[in-house]
């Protein structure tokens, strides 16, 4: 899978050889299709943030439209199905995944 790291202030990575992201029982996974720069994905890389806020390296990207690939494997219920097209932010926070990826979770 190929993705874009958020390593420093202004300076991010591109690897082509990471694996897919495994959904947690209650998630879904998503092939991103589009992924925008929205302002706060500007301001992550333009100015410095202390790695306790926002560890790195870190995925950038929040905002993305893809299609659900995966549905979640604890069996509950699940509004979604395979194949529907959907958009999102991922969270900024407490995750390393971000949207600057082919898929997330």
């Amino acid at each position: 899978m190929t993705l874009s790291w958020l390593c420093t202030c202004w300076r991010s990575r591109l690897d082509d050889k990471f694996p897919r992201p495994k959904p947690l029982p209650n998630q879904l996974l998503v092939k991103i299709h589009a992924a925008c720069v929205n302002p706060v994905d500007f301001k992550m890389r333009a100015y410095p943030i202390n790695d306790w806020i926002l560890p790195k390296p870190k995925v950038c990207g929040t905002d993305f439209a893809g299609e659900v690939v995966e549905l979640p494997s604890d069996g509950g219920e699940c509004k979604f199905k395979l194949g529907d097209k959907v958009f999102a932010k991922a969270p900024l926070l407490r995750t390393e995944w971000g949207s600057y990826a082919e898929y997330i979770a």
